[in-house]
């Protein structure tokens, strides 16, 4: 591609080569006329190419032998991209086909920061669809529950943004876009929401998948909690044993179950009979976050001992 893209879309991907053939095919799906660049920031060791047959898309790997957390491979991306729009999208999803050209217009209209939606990517798949109430049910294509978020998530940017608020913090292993995107808010920056700019996402088929994704949630919410003072139902690591034990054991679970079943009944109540068929799972799953905190909390604290 010769002419300058006018969005480029970043895709972190830790060996994720089976995934991304069928991400990139649907973005070369968008409706959406204008040049713009993908840019996979491909960490673990894997080579990946592809192909594209999209005269306006323009794909670049950026290969790195090593793994990149999702802040560090972020702002690898970050560093390539020509666009003066940055989107964002995992290697585990597929772009609905006005996923770009909704959130380009909203910029166009003068918003610094642009909110989609997240669809289930595995609706027949009981875990898939546990998994999605779990984690996205703030997230559902509807923009008055978009709004209401406390801080926004699934984001594009004006790249304007990142001289302001500067790079995604490198330090956690997940949660860096809930850091970087509360500090944009605490910025000031304009943010509109577009519900028509989906992603579905392709969830856990497995019970055991979804627990050791969950998990990983709690690690990386701890991290947050404790190197950039997020707050949770968790806490943080000042707290003592019993105190960590009971929250993230029984306040963050419960109090997670009941914040969603309040948000289906007042944006999805057509979604209030699955939520409650699929509860035990959606449960289990917010006790393995309760656990992979436990387990970074207890880390935390081991090591404040051994010093």
């Amino acid at each position: 591609m010769s002419v300058t893209p006018e969005a480029s879309v970043i895709i972190p991907a830790y060996r994720a080569i089976a995934q991304l053939d069928a991400a990139l095919r649907s973005l070369e799906r968008q409706n959406y006329s204008a040049a713009f660049e993908v840019l996979v920031v491909n960490s673990g060791g894997q080579s990946y190419r592809y192909r594209t047959g999209r005269p306006n898309m323009a794909v670049r790997v950026l290969d790195f032998e090593d793994r990149l957390w999702p802040g560090a491979a972020r702002n690898a991306g970050l560093r390539a991209a020509r666009g003066e729009i940055i989107a964002f999208m995992p290697a585990d999803a597929l772009a609905t086909r006005s996923w770009l050209a909704e959130r380009v217009a909203a910029h166009e209209d003068g918003a610094d920061l642009v909110g989609g939606a997240v669809l289930n990517g595995r609706p027949h798949n009981v875990v898939a669809r546990a998994e999605y109430l779990l984690e996205y049910s703030a997230l559902m294509p509807n923009a008055r529950l978009l709004r209401e978020q406390d801080i926004p998530h699934a984001l594009s940017f004006k790249r304007h943004v990142f001289d302001s608020v500067g790079a995604y913090p490198e330090e956690t292993t997940t949660g860096e876009d809930t850091i970087f995107n509360g500090r944009c808010l605490d910025a000031g920056l304009k943010a509109a929401f577009a519900p028509k700019a989906g992603l579905a996402h392709l969830g856990s088929k497995s019970l055991s998948e979804m627990w050791r994704h969950a998990f990983a949630h709690g690690v990386g919410l701890m991290q947050c909690a404790e190197t950039f003072g997020l707050k949770s139902s968790i806490g943080g690591s000042e707290q003592g044993l019993g105190a960590a034990a009971i929250r993230m054991a029984v306040i963050y679970p419960v109090a997670g179950s009941i914040a969603k079943f309040k948000r289906l009944a007042r944006f999805a109540p057509e979604r209030l009979l699955s939520y409650f068929a699929l509860l035990p799972l959606i449960f289990s799953g917010q006790l393995a976050t309760g656990v992979g905190a436990w387990f970074e909390y207890s880390r935390i604290r081991r090591s404040r001992l051994e010093t």
